[in-house]
């Protein structure tokens, strides 16, 4: 007897509210994986893995919190999903974050690491207007 497996490409989402998804998105691609921008909870929930990319972390968590996405990335991660940060993200992923009152309550506290963020400030101007970029996305 043998057994016949198939592997399918895996769908990787990327958090796609602000940052470095883009680049993220494109290196999958290269590699072959399923490539999903993760924008919604209905997309959160169709990815076998998730990357949380770099960018401005304070900005991402209220854009989570704005659309409605915390809590239900909170609990996919959670119930195991697969989930790796870079930069921005490492610091969403952390369990202890100091001095930001924002990560009082971590995004995810999945991973053991503390992290300290530069502390220099909020970049605004790295999304000027929320409604406007949210609206203009690829659905």
């Amino acid at each position: 007897f043998f057994t016949l497996a198939v592997v399918l490409p895996l769908g990787i989402g990327v958090l796609a509210m602000q940052g470095d998804f883009a680049e993220h998105i494109e290196h999958l691609r290269e590699v072959g994986a399923d490539a999903i921008e993760v924008r919604t909870a209905a997309q959160l929930e169709s990815v076998d893995g998730l990357i949380i990319p770099g960018g401005e972390s304070t900005t991402m968590a209220r854009l989570l919190i704005a659309f409605g996405l915390m809590e239900p990335l909170r609990e996919r991660i959670r119930d195991g999903l697969p989930t790796w940060g870079t930069c921005a993200g490492a610091i969403m992923l952390a369990k202890d974050v100091p001095v930001i009152p924002l990560y009082q309550n971590p995004v995810a506290a999945a991973s053991s690491a503390r992290v300290r963020n530069v502390g220099l400030g909020v970049y605004w101007d790295a999304l000027a207007n929320a409604e406007d970029w949210w609206l203009a996305q690829p659905r």
